[in-house]
C-alpha cells in the first residue's frame, strides 16, 4: 500500500505506547540464511505497539518470493505471524530498491503516506507514515532508512525534517536506521536539534553490538524514554540488527 485511509475501527491513542525499530536485514540471519518465522518471534517478544522495519525484502530473486510469489505476500505474512497490521510504500510497490520500509501497527492506520527522500545517483529511499487514533487523540508515526554516505545521510535527513515540519502541530515520532554513529556529525546535531534529541542504543552488529545505528526521535510534545536494544538470544540470530525499542509519552 502507497497511501490512503482507512475508514473505521480506529481506536484513541493511549499514552504510554510502547514502539520499536527494527533493520530486518532482509529476514536473514548472519549466515546468510532466511528464516521470517524467526524475525516474527523477535517481534512478537518486543510486544510493541508499533514497529517500524527497515530492509524489508523486496528483491525479485529473495527465495521468499519464490515461496510467496510478490514481495507484499511477505510482508503479509509477517503481519499475520505478529498480529499487526502492516503499510509500505513505494519501494515495496514498484521493486525499485532494496531498502524497503514498512510498518507494523497493532491499530487499523489512517493517513498512510509514503514521501520520497532519495537523493540523485543514490539508491532509492523513503519515508513511510501513518496516523493511529482518532481525530482527537492520535499519534503520527513514520519510519526511515537513510544512506551510508555522510552527504547522503546529511541530505535526506534534512529532508525528513522538512517532512516533520510540513506536518506541523502533529505529534510524531520517527523510527529508523540512520546510519549514524558519530554524535558530533552534522546529521547527529541536525536530528538532536530538530528530532528532540534522539534515543539510540548500541544495536549494530546484533551478535558483538558496539554502534547505536538505529535511533528514534520525536516532536517536542511527546517524550521518549526507557530507550535500549532489545537484547535476546534470538534477536541476535535473526538480523545483523538489534531491535530499538523505547515508550512514548505526553511530554
Amino acid at each position: 500500500m502507497i497511501s490512503g485511509e482507512h475508514d473505521g475501527g480506529h481506536q484513541d491513542v493511549v499514552f504510554p505506547m510502547r514502539v520499536a525499530s527494527y533493520n530486518v536485514h532482509g529476514f536473514r540471519d548472519a549466515s546468510g540464511a532466511w528464516n521470517l518465522e524467526r524475525t516474527a518471534a523477535v517481534i512478537r517478544e518486543l510486544d510493541a505497539h508499533v514497529v517500524g522495519l527497515q530492509e524489508v525484502i523486496c528483491l525479485r530473486d529473495c527465495p521468499l518470493n519464490a515461496q510467496f510469489g510478490d514481495p507484499r505476500s511477505v510482508l503479509a505474512d509477517l503481519a499475520a505471524l505478529t498480529g499487526h497490521h502492516a503499510i509500505t510504500g513505494i519501494n515495496m510497490a514498484t521493486g525499485r530498491s532494496p531498502c524497503c520500509n514498512a510498518l507494523l501497527m497493532r491499530e487499523l492506520p489512517r493517513d498512510v503516506t509514503a514521501q520520497d527522500i532519495s537523493l540523485p545517483g543514490r539508491e532509492p529511499r523513503e519515508v513511510v507514515s501513518a496516523v493511529l487514533g482518532t481525530e482527537e487523540h492520535w499519534l503520527r508515526v513514520a519510519t526511515v532508512h537513510v544512506g551510508l554516505g555522510f552527504a547522503e545521510r546529511e541530505g535526506q535527513v534534512r529532508r525528513l525534517v522538512e517532512l516533520v515540519e510540513k506536518w506541523g502541530s502533529e505529534r510524531t515520532v520517527v523510527l529508523g536506521d540512520f546510519n549514524e554513529w558519530n554524535p558530533l556529525s552534522r546529521t547527529a546535531r541536525r536530528m538532536a536539534r530538530d528530532l528532540g534529541a534522539p534515543k539510540s542504543g548500541r544495536t549494530f552488529p546484533a551478535r558483538f553490538p558496539l554502534l547505536p545505528l538505529d535511533r528514534m526521535g520525536a516532536t517536542p510534545d511527546l517524550r521518549l524514554r526507557n530507550a535500549h536494544a532489545h537484547r535476546s538470544e534470538l534477536a541476535r540470530k535473526a538480523s545483523d540488527h538489534l531491535p530499538l525499542v523505547a515508550e512514548v509519552e505526553e511530554a
